[in-house]
């Protein structure tokens, strides 16, 4: 018993000896976040327990690191598809927090309030805040502040980094090869046309590769110099309507070779590191995945729900890019809306392969083209996609459709022309019943 008694007594020495230490640990940690922070015990515990902040960011939806610059990229966005950044609080209280947003003005050198329009936030009780990015302008830089309050008091606000707006290089086209003479007897010379102004105003190098019967064959780089793009004393050519550039092959045509086989690439490169590649159809490199365009009426908006993919077996584009209309190219991440007959262009890109080509479709709700001759309202971009905003006759609907097939090659939906109204109005009662000519239709089926 006495055994027993002194094992009991060793039991709880040890047992009281342990809640001291951990007791120790806590308080050693407590003085230790103290200390790193620099404040008292009580503001310590103040901080931690009553006051809501800001701990972590996260992208939501994709953005894209800069190759050289290592800014992070977003594109331009819109309301419909938004850049959105997910912000982490503390929260310990659980307070119903009114958040705000504002933007670093470079300017005013300080933050002021944002407009809704370019970004607004979303608070998610009670540990979450949603920043939606729904405009931001090519080669701006934004940096965000969010405020935090609960209706009685501010806490601290909590700012991101720096984020910047941007788009790839659009690809060259009409890549073309020619017989030139030159010092050395013929000579193979490229042409090309490229977008180096507007959106991409960035473009700060033009690199040129050469391929002869497949067969690599060195390359040219060409940076801007005062308004010329040269490469060691050699300048681009460039030939005005046409707005065509052009450069000679570093080799004369090979006795044992056509013209044929000879090609290249061309890759602009911009600020960031970005780039887009582009060649003939003979280079000697594989084509990341066509974009597949997919559409369905979203609910019944009278819109039309945009999903995009670009993969071919195993192999998965990095990043799709798209357009609406004559829009800037934005970074796809997530289906989108659009208004119906809403053309979108769109193509991928992936680490060393060349870009895709670029594919359009017309983007069109419920498959049919609406016809009321008495319709007195004014026609714009979308007239006969919807019965509130028909065309006038059937000719006009034709119009549509045709226009329809023209912009969306391999497009085999039938077209349906609804008549929303007697389109013999106005004829003697004996031709009320008159069937209306259908002429000119370029589409596979009409119904």
């Amino acid at each position: 018993m006495m055994k027993s008694a002194q094992n009991n007594g060793a039991r709880k020495g040890l047992r009281s000896v342990k809640n001291l230490a951990a007791l120790c640990v806590c308080a050693l940690a407590l003085l230790c976040g103290c200390d790193m922070f620099n404040v008292s015990v009580p503001e310590y515990l103040d901080e931690y327990t009553n006051n809501a902040a800001g701990v972590s960011w996260e992208f939501r939806t994709t953005w894209l690191s800069g190759p050289e610059s290592k800014a992070r990229v977003i594109g331009p966005g819109s309301a419909e598809n938004p850049s959105i950044i997910e912000v982490t609080l503390r929260n310990p209280r659980k307070y119903n927090l009114e958040v705000g947003v504002q933007l670093y003005d470079t300017s005013e050198g300080a933050f002021i309030s944002c407009e809704p329009e370019t970004a607004h936030a979303e608070y998610k009780p009670h540990d979450t805040v949603l920043l939606y990015i729904n405009k931001a302008e090519l080669g701006k830089k934004y940096r965000f502040r969010l405020t935090l309050s609960d209706g009685l008091r501010n806490f601290t606000s909590y700012d991101l980094p720096e984020i910047k707006c941007n788009t790839p290089p659009e690809p060259a086209e009409s890549l073309d090869v020619s017989s030139a003479t030159g010092s050395t007897g013929e000579i193979p010379s490229a042409s090309w046309t490229m977008i180096t102004d507007g959106d991409h105003e960035d473009v700060c190098r033009v690199e040129l590769r050469f391929q002869e019967a497949g067969t690599d064959y060195g390359n040219k780089v060409f940076t801007l110099d005062s308004g010329v793009w040269s490469c060691k004393g050699e300048d681009l050519g460039y030939e005005d309507p046409s707005c065509l550039w052009s450069a000679d092959f570093p080799m004369a045509i090979s006795s044992l070779y056509d013209i044929d086989n000879y090609h290249f690439a061309v890759i602009l490169y911009d600020d960031d590191g970005f780039s887009s590649i582009a060649a003939t159809a003979g280079f000697s490199l594989d084509t990341s995945p066509d974009v597949s365009i997919l559409t369905a009426d979203d609910g019944d908006t009278g819109r039309v729900r945009v999903t995009l993919s670009a993969i071919d077996g195993s192999l998965k584009a990095d990043s799709i890019w798209y357009k609406t209309g004559d829009g800037s190219w934005n970074l796809y991440s997530s289906p989108f809306s659009v208004d119906s007959g809403k053309l979108v262009t769109a193509y991928s890109k992936k680490s060393g392969y060349l870009d895709s080509g670029k594919i359009s479709r017309v983007c069109i709700s419920y498959g049919s083209v609406y016809v009321n001759p008495e319709y007195t309202g004014t026609p714009d971009g979308n007239t006969g996609w919807f019965r509130e905003n028909p065309v006038r006759t059937v000719g006009e609907a034709i119009d549509v459709w045709n226009a329809f097939y023209a912009a969306s090659p391999g497009e085999t939906a039938q077209a349906v022309i609804v008549l929303l109204n007697d389109v013999t109005a106005g004829n003697t009662a004996a031709e009320a019943n008159a069937l209306t000519e259908i002429t000119d239709f370029d589409g596979p089926r009409l119904c």
